[in-house]
């Protein structure tokens, strides 16, 4: 029983025979750039998540020390901080959109 959403064999056998056009493979280099852009971006995001909590002025000080044991009365904006980094790199997952996007475009260059 055919439907609506069919596959046209012949088109799909063409279209591989003759590859991408030019304006397709800009797309997808568009694409990757974009990608990288907002990776790029998370990334950044994760590491200034921290800044002002961690005292980076005295990276092995009593200030640091406390904040890793638990003692500290910052603790409370250092899990927050945490929080909002990790946030931003399990965000990163993009990076698997990346390579795949790219081994995509070496494929049909």
């Amino acid at each position: 029983m055919a439907t609506a959403t069919a596959w046209n064999i012949d088109a799909l056998r063409s279209y591989a025979a003759r590859g991408p056009s030019e304006e397709e493979v800009l797309e997808i280099l568009s694409s990757i750039t974009r990608t990288v852009a907002i990776f790029l971006y998370h990334l950044e995001l994760a590491r200034d998540a921290l800044k002002g909590i961690i005292n980076e002025a005295e990276p092995q000080g009593m200030d640091n020390f406390k904040l890793i044991l638990g003692g500290s009365e910052r603790e409370g904006e250092l899990t927050y901080a945490e929080l909002a980094s990790e946030a931003n790199v399990i965000a990163c997952p993009i990076r698997r959109a990346i390579y795949g996007t790219f081994s995509l475009s070496l494929r049909i260059c």
